[in-house]
């Protein structure tokens, strides 16, 4: 895509109208426009303000499409070498078959993440290896973010908890001067604090270790079910205590009493 056409998927992307991200960047709406259509060309400084208010390196924004196009082999591939394994039950195998249907979202937050990466890489003979793992890690987040199964909320709520081992980094650490004290002997004093008790740490460390083992024990217990999509209709009085909850024209709750002629008003408002 043109600078222009970043500007405005990223401004689109941000829910903002041109009036109201023209006057986040200080630029009249005409001269967005200008822009975005490519009638224009923006200073660095405009460059350096719009792709901070979009939340992307300025590189990404100048990019030419050739970028996409290798991001775009390298996802075919992905994809490509999943299919060949034949098979479509395991997570990873799934998480494929998502991103071959989303395809340019896949692209677009891998390039976003990718071009604000300080570990950049140059390319080597046409290859984007930091490329191609990010792309790779975006699928998995993408599918297990976007896809509701079973294995993807245990995976979300694993996520969720503390990595044990970055409890015992739960202190304040202030490095100070460096010095030497010859010629192949560097020193570096830093001052720890922290009112955390060693045992807490310890307590703590247990109960995480034990409920990551109990999770993880769901999994064969939960494996994935087919997705179905369910109408589930909920009415309640103006105090919001009583509920009256429908799920596929079945009944689930009523303490909220409704008569047939109520009951017939809604779904006839939804058919």
């Amino acid at each position: 895509m043109s600078l222009g056409e970043n500007i405005k998927s990223l401004r689109l992307s941000k829910k903002l109208n041109q009036s109201e991200f023209s006057k986040l960047i200080g630029i009249s709406r005409s001269y967005l426009s200008d822009l975005e259509n490519n009638r224009k060309s923006p200073s660095i400084e405009t460059i350096s303000k719009i792709s901070e208010k979009l939340g992307v390196s300025s590189s990404y924004l100048v990019m030419d499409d050739s970028l996409f196009e290798i991001s775009e082999k390298i996802l075919n591939k992905h994809i490509k070498s999943q299919k060949q394994k034949n098979s479509n039950t395991t997570q990873e195998e799934k998480a494929y078959v998502y991103a071959s249907k989303h395809r340019q979202a896949i692209i677009q937050k891998s390039l976003n993440s990718y071009l604000t990466s300080p570990f950049l890489l140059e390319k080597d003979n046409e290859s984007y290896y930091l490329l191609s793992s990010i792309i790779d890690a975006t699928i998995f987040s993408e599918y297990e973010e976007n896809v509701k199964t079973n294995q993807n909320l245990i995976n979300k709520v694993l996520n969720s908890l503390e990595d044990e081992d970055d409890l015992g980094s739960y202190q304040v650490i202030s490095y100070l001067n460096q010095f030497s004290i010859s010629n192949d002997i560097a020193v570096i004093p830093t001052k720890i604090e922290s009112g955390v008790s060693v045992e807490l740490i310890e307590e703590l460390s247990k109960i995480i270790k034990d409920t990551r083992n109990k999770i993880e024990k769901l999994r064969p217990l939960f494996p994935d079910n087919e997705s179905k999509e369910v109408l589930r209709v909920i009415a309640f009085d103006k105090n919001g205590d009583n509920y009256w909850v429908s799920e596929d024209n079945k009944v689930t709750r009523e303490d909220l009493k409704l008569s047939k002629d109520q009951i017939s008003q809604i779904y006839n408002s939804l058919y």
